[in-house]
């Protein structure tokens, strides 16, 4: 893998000159796709350096090709960048809890983009993951695991690593420590909120890689008294569901 090849998915043409005029003449070496689904596969085969992507991409967008890259082929060590002409604090957050490393604005500073991308190609050159990849530790369907009894295997067995769930089109992730549940983050919530979020899923894929710090600690509570309280509120629910009934 060279360390100057870079990957840009996007389909604005004059995005595509902006962008790719400044990086070949400071020595990128950029290769260009037009829509999702050929970037995401192109991906798995050309092992680039970092990826640049339009958040509105033919097919798939570029949040959903980060969070494949990042659920489906494991590679969260691989620098993202998003670019979107919205920039609306909502979208911001979604591409972060997707796995967005850095969110640009457009039209794109070229000094500040490449003052990023050499920032993230050194820290994957620092913490040597672009020779050693995190190892998937066990993955499998939320219906044959429930999340619940997952979260508490992996306090029992004290695993530490980052937790990634997709369920239909919503998709969250869970970080534990030494078996601790410290921080948990879907589109729509994070902390416990999220925990209890995911909880509530019945079907869809869930994948724990190694992993040591992932995202910032969000949740206080120690992990069994989180199981203890989500137990209670399915009980209550259990209860009110049946007063209705009757």
């Amino acid at each position: 893998m060279s360390e100057r090849k870079i990957l840009f998915a996007s389909s604005n043409q004059r995005l595509i000159e902006e962008i790719t005029q400044p990086l070949r003449k400071f020595g990128y070496i950029v290769d260009i796709y037009r829509n999702g689904e050929t970037a995401f596969e192109k991906i798995k085969k050309l092992n680039p350096a970092a990826v640049l992507a339009d958040l509105l991409l033919p097919g798939i967008s570029g949040v959903e090709l980060c969070w494949l890259l990042r659920v489906k082929e494991n590679r969260a060590w691989l620098p993202f960048i998003l670019l979107s002409a919205q920039d609306d604090p909502e979208i911001k957050l979604n591409c972060y809890r997707s796995g967005v490393d850095v969110f640009l604005t457009t039209p794109v500073s070229v000094r500040e983009l490449l003052i990023r991308l050499e920032s993230l190609l050194r820290r994957t050159r620092q913490t040597g993951k672009t020779a050693k990849e995190p190892s998937i530790l066990f993955s499998g369907e939320i219906k044959e695991f429930p999340l619940p009894e997952l979260a508490q295997f992996l306090h029992n067995s004290k695993k530490t690593g980052q937790l990634w769930i997709s369920h239909q089109y919503d998709r969250g992730s869970i970080c534990f420590q030494s078996g601790n549940i410290y921080s948990a983050r879907t589109r729509k919530s994070e902390g416990e909120a999220a925990v209890f979020e995911m909880f509530d899923w019945q079907e869809g894929q869930f994948q724990l890689i190694s992993k040591e710090i992932c995202e910032m600690e969000n949740i206080k509570k120690e992990t069994m008294e989180i199981l203890l309280e989500y137990s209670k509120h399915q009980d209550e629910k259990r209860v009110n569901k049946i007063n209705l009934t009757q």
